[in-house]
């Protein structure tokens, strides 16, 4: 039986470290118990030795730089979706599409919008989460990726057909 093999304790912790914990666990998609059990397991060897102090540090510090570069790496794909979907639009607007295909190219951008926020944001929150990272990284205003020249932004992000000016 699968229950034999574990046996259950009563365990005291800090607030702030079970809080510590219970947000690491959610953010993994791990129970507390998972969580807790892992990190344990991790601070042994494979010789059954406990870790040093500081090789546990470093080993952490290269999990949380992983972790941030998949983030990072994330948020590049995110934009890059969103640059294609722009051209796209750019050309939808230029071919003069109909109102129901030219919705459909405007829906692309914006779930690739969205995706390009919740990516941010995520890099964002994981950065202020792990300041010993010491990770000065700065990532170009979500503004920046540029509207193609022939569209322009109005309001909410939207993006339509630039207007000419009366300037000729």
């Amino acid at each position: 039986m699968e229950e034999d093999r574990y046996t259950r304790i009563t365990l005291r912790l800090p607030r702030d470290l079970h809080a510590r914990l219970d947000e690491v666990a959610d953010k993994t998609s791990k129970s507390l118990n998972a969580e807790i059990v892992g990190r344990l397991e991790a601070s042994f060897g494979a010789d059954g030795a406990p870790l040093s102090p500081g090789l546990i540090q470093e080993l952490q510090r290269i999990q949380q730089l992983l972790a941030l570069n998949r983030l990072e790496s994330r948020y590049r794909l995110a934009r890059d979706d969103e640059r294609a979907a722009q051209e796209a639009m750019a050309k939808a607007y230029g071919a003069r599409l109909p109102k129901d295909e030219m919705q459909k190219v405007e829906w692309a951008y914006h779930g690739a919008r969205a995706y390009v926020v919740d990516a941010r944001r995520e890099l964002e929150a994981f950065i202020a989460a792990t300041p010993n990272l010491n990770a000065e990284r700065t990532y170009a205003d979500e503004s920046s990726i540029g509207v193609p020249q022939n569209l322009t932004l109005e309001g909410e992000g939207k993006i339509a057909p630039r207007r000419r000016s009366a300037k000729n």
